[in-house]
């Protein structure tokens, strides 16, 4: 079975760049996405958008999605890569997930892996690309779905909030994204 462990992970962090959108959806295509956000944050944006990946065969293919919520002093990512034919994912930390958002220029000042519901969260400090805006950040992971007679899984839901303003993002708000975070599928 070919991992496309890689591949998947750059798709996943080519699909919450504005640079390159996958198509994005409208609120109602939305719904047809398979995680949800059930409480986003009051006085925000959302939007969404999802795009398939590989080609099949030998290079595996697969399926990502996001959500991207837009505050007035923040900005939440949920992604979701579903793996398809003949592809698994690896499970990896918070830290090695975070580096495949294309959206950091740099990444430092990590903190310990922790634990809310299902996730494996982990603080950071970000710098924007492009901006160079300077950003408080915490990132999330959940595997699911182990793959039988492998060490890989075929759902990997991940993200970050990071805010713009000097405090990080603060720990219920966190507690209550990853506990609002709804999916399709085990």
């Amino acid at each position: 079975m070919k991992r496309l462990v890689a591949g998947m992970l750059l798709a996943m962090a080519a699909i919450v760049l504005r640079a390159q959108p996958a198509a994005a959806l409208s609120s109602g295509e939305c719904a047809d996405l398979s995680i949800r956000v059930k409480t986003p944050p009051a006085e925000s944006s959302m939007r969404c958008g999802a795009k398939d990946f590989g080609g099949g065969g030998d290079q595996g293919s697969g399926r990502d999605e996001f959500i991207e919520i837009m505050g007035t002093d923040s900005i939440t990512v949920v992604s979701h890569s579903a793996a398809g034919t003949r592809t698994y994912m690896l499970r990896l930390g918070v830290k090695e997930v975070m580096h495949n958002y294309r959206i950091f220029e740099s990444t430092d000042n990590w903190g310990d892996e922790t634990e809310s519901g299902r996730f494996t969260l982990r603080r950071f400090d970000a710098t924007l690309k492009g901006s160079g805006t300077k950003v408080r950040c915490i990132g999330f992971v959940h595997f699911t779905g182990h793959v039988a007679n492998t060490t890989g899984y075929r759902h990997l839901i991940g993200g970050y909030s990071c805010s713009f303003g000097p405090t990080p993002p603060a720990d219920s708000r966190i507690d209550a994204l990853v506990s609002g975070i709804d999916y399709d599928f085990e």
